[in-house]
């Protein structure tokens, strides 16, 4: 499976209006001030990585994911 396609598996129930580069933080992870959250840019990370992630998020997780020149798996 492709990353593209496993990023496709996932569905967004509250797309999030907030400005990504006004977060403080770095390029994997940064802090939304809005909703008091941690954001993780799916577009950085690899399957192993978002698939931990998501295990121990308990079902309440933030996320960017951009699919514009994305990094190789």
């Amino acid at each position: 499976m492709s990353s593209e396609d496993f990023a496709n598996r996932f569905q967004i129930t509250s797309p999030c209006q907030e400005d990504w580069d006004s977060m403080i933080g770095s390029n994997q992870i940064r802090f939304c001030t809005h909703c008091q959250r941690s954001v993780h840019d799916f577009s950085t990370m690899n399957r192993k990585q978002i698939k931990k992630l998501i295990a121990s998020s308990n079902g309440r997780l933030c996320v960017r994911y951009s699919s514009v020149n994305p990094r190789p798996r």
